[in-house]
């Protein structure tokens, strides 16, 4: 259940429980800051909390109830950073990568290098706006270094006189500049080109890429400045959509990410909440309002 205000025509406010269905419902519309949709998620049962109402009641779910916790987690800070490079596409127009020297730091310590790695990030975007999404990732031996997007106005380029040919790549053919501002080790970076959509898969792959090995020093990215998030508008779909879906079997729960639109029906939540409404001030149970 969910706490709503109704005011009668003496301007009392009553707080009246309203049902989980009017405070609830089946769908989720990811928007970004230029208006694309980047994603549309239906529930095979009411989940979304479309109107910020306060829980009548508190209730806990456990862990086992969505899943294994670190397949959660990892799909999350996918979407996380998806959500990030889309929303910031007129901010972000260099795609880095960040190396450590071993006689600088310990490449192979999250513990020694975060220090190191927070004091940069931060000294940029105090001092240049810097805006930033970084994602961590091991070569080979176990060293760590950074991938992610930044913006070339916040740091300082020195053309290395190479270009990018790795293939299948957002920057390919590009010049591969140097960031003189990092003193930790070697980096390249390189102006994005191309389809948009390509460079926030691109950088996302990273996330993937930990699933065997799991989270670096607890974290699956770091992100910080200025950034814009995407906003989010709820509906209430009649029917299951088309799209790809996942069986939530603890939950009892399906879920859809839609990949067609048109062929939906949904409606308005808020209609639902004028019904209840008007049920609460005729005197009806609203419990029993679907």
């Amino acid at each position: 259940m969910g706490l709503y205000v109704i005011k009668n025509s003496m301007e009392n406010s009553i707080l009246k429980p309203l049902s989980f269905g009017a405070t609830h419902c089946n769908g989720r519309v990811k928007i970004s800051p230029n208006g694309a949709v980047l994603e549309v998620l239906y529930t095979s049962r009411p989940v979304f909390n479309w109107g910020g109402f306060e829980p009548y009641k508190k209730d806990h779910f456990s862990v086992a109830e969505y899943g294994e916790a670190n397949e959660q987690s990892r799909r999350r800070a996918y979407r996380k950073v998806f959500d990030y490079a889309a929303c910031n596409e007129d901010v972000f127009d260099l795609f880095v990568t960040l190396t450590l020297d071993k006689q600088m730091v310990d490449r192979y310590d999250i513990e020694k290098i975060y220090p190191k790695l927070k004091t940069f990030l931060s000294n940029r975007v105090q001092r240049d706006g810097l805006v930033y999404v970084l994602v961590p990732e091991l070569h080979k031996d176990g060293a760590i270094h950074f991938h992610g997007l930044i913006n070339s106005s916040a740091v300082k380029l020195k053309d290395s006189g190479k270009r990018y040919w790795k293939r299948n790549t957002p920057s390919y053919g590009q010049k591969i500049y140097n960031v003189t501002d990092w003193k930790l080790g070697f980096t390249t970076a390189v102006k994005l080109s191309g389809n948009y959509e390509d460079v926030c898969k691109y950088i996302t792959k990273y996330v993937l890429k930990q699933s065997d090995g799991g989270m670096i020093g607890g974290r699956y990215y770091y992100h910080g400045g200025e950034l814009k998030e995407p906003r989010y508008e709820y509906i209430n779909f009649t029917s299951q959509p088309e799209g790809k879906s996942y069986e939530l079997e603890e939950a009892g729960l399906t879920v859809v990410y839609v990949t067609d639109m048109s062929n939906c029906q949904w409606e308005d939540p808020r209609e639902w909440l004028s019904r209840a409404r008007s049920a609460a001030l005729a005197g009806v149970p609203l419990d029993g309002l679907e």
